[in-house]
C-alpha cells in the first residue's frame, strides 16, 4: 500500500512542474508602449482619407480571409478567426496609433482569444508565438505593439511619396502628405 502513496506523490510533483512550466512559457514580461509627440513639417500636398477608406485599403492588402481590421469612431478592432481542432477560436484585439512614418507602431488593448480567462501577458504570448500575419505586418517581442510597415497603405494608392503623418481615427481622419520635387 506504501507503493501507491509515493506513485501519488510523484505524479502530483510532476502535474505541478508541468503547470509551472506552461505558466512560465504564457508569462511574458511586456512594456506598455508610450505615445510619442511627433511634429511633422507640411511638405507637399497633404491628404486626408477617411476610415472606411483605409479600412478598404487594409482589407484589399491583407489577403488573409481569417484576418480583418475594423476601423471606426471608437475604436481600430482585429478580428482574426480560425479553426483548431474542428473548433473555432475568434482571437479579438484593440489598436491604438502610437507613432507615425514609415512605420506605423500601434499599441495593443483589450486582447481577447476564445474568452480564456488569462492575463493579458499570456494572451499576448500566445498571439506572438501563434500568429503568421501577412508580410508588413509584425508583432513587437518587448512591447503590447503591432507594427505596420506604411507601404501597405500608400501601395494601394495611385499616387506615390505618400508619408503618414497622423491618425485621428475618433474624428475620422488619416492624414498623408505627398512630397514633390
Amino acid at each position: 500500500m506504501n507503493i501507491w502513496k509515493y506513485l501519488f506523490v510523484i505524479l502530483l510533483v510532476i502535474n505541478v512542474a508541468v503547470v509551472g512550466y506552461i505558466y512560465y512559457l504564457l508569462s511574458g514580461n511586456y512594456e506598455v508602449p508610450e505615445a510619442r509627440e511627433q511634429t511633422f513639417a507640411p511638405t507637399g500636398i497633404e491628404f486626408i482619407l477617411d476610415n472606411s477608406t483605409i479600412q478598404n485599403i487594409l482589407d484589399e492588402a491583407i489577403v488573409d480571409d481569417n484576418l480583418s481590421i475594423t476601423v471606426t469612431n471608437e475604436d481600430i478592432e482585429v478580428r482574426s478567426v480560425n479553426t483548431i481542432y474542428g473548433n473555432e477560436v475568434v482571437t479579438t484585439f484593440n489598436l491604438e496609433p502610437l507613432t507615425y512614418g514609415e512605420y506605423v507602431t500601434f499599441r495593443v488593448q483589450n486582447i481577447d482569444i476564445a474568452g480564456f480567462p488569462l492575463s493579458q501577458d499570456m494572451l499576448y504570448t500566445m498571439i506572438i508565438e501563434n500568429s503568421s500575419l501577412p508580410e508588413g505586418i509584425q508583432f513587437s517581442r518587448e512591447q503590447y505593439a503591432l507594427i505596420f510597415d506604411t507601404d501597405l497603405i500608400t501601395n494601394n494608392l495611385v499616387v506615390n511619396d505618400l508619408n503618414l503623418v497622423n491618425i485621428d481615427y475618433e474624428n475620422n481622419a488619416w492624414y498623408f502628405n505627398m512630397n514633390y520635387y
